[in-house]
């Protein structure tokens, strides 16, 4: 039986952990909606395929 919440196989909570600690980085913080959704969008694709790689083995 697998345990309610394990972050090792919940992939997507490794991904937001990884995107959230590089939005922390941003000064001025995104004043917006939109300027958070734009950076989502730059730190999204600025993750390289090995880490995806990594998150699914």
């Amino acid at each position: 039986m697998t345990p309610p919440y394990n972050p090792d196989i919940n992939f997507i909570e490794n991904f937001w952990s990884e995107v959230e600690n590089k939005l922390r980085k941003y000064r001025p913080r995104p004043g917006n909606l939109n300027d958070l959704e734009r950076i989502v969008k730059e730190e999204w694709e600025a993750l390289s395929q090995s880490y995806y790689r990594h998150l699914v083995k």
